[in-house]
């Protein structure tokens, strides 16, 4: 039984954290996991173009010097999409960010997404962050 529980759960995770960018809602997920949740920048880059590009291109020069100990401890970050909405040829994904870092209480933070399709696939192609009102 034990085991049964855990291969769902592997399964489950696994599906969770695909970069299904398939779909538009799979392709902004994916970018706020990987920006966000992961802080992989190189991720989140794959899932970009245009304007995002830039921006993750730039977010990635700018810490690119900085050193970051191994026992740093990485904010907690949840999200949930709060509005999806048409803009022209694109989609804006409105997510919630809730951030947990120790010490601190939680606070929270927008970030809008916008996704076109190219090609075979839907490309994050700007996000912003802002206080949420």
């Amino acid at each position: 039984m034990k085991t049964l529980f855990v291969m769902i759960a592997a399964a489950m995770l696994a599906v969770g954290c695909s970069n299904d960018t398939s779909t538009a809602l799979g392709a902004g997920d994916a970018f706020v996991d990987a920006h966000y949740v992961r802080i992989d920048l190189e991720a989140s880059k794959q899932l970009c173009t245009g304007v995002a590009l830039d921006k993750v291109q730039r977010e990635i020069e700018l810490t690119a010097d900085v050193a970051i100990a191994d026992d740093t401890q990485r904010p907690r970050i949840n999200f949930a999409l709060k509005e999806e909405r048409a803009a022209g040829d694109a989609i804006q994904l409105v997510y919630e960010l809730t951030i947990r870092v120790t010490g601190l209480d939680p606070f929270e933070k927008i970030s809008v997404v916008t996704v076109r399709a190219t090609d075979a696939r839907w490309s994050v192609t700007n996000y912003v962050e802002m206080d949420p009102r």
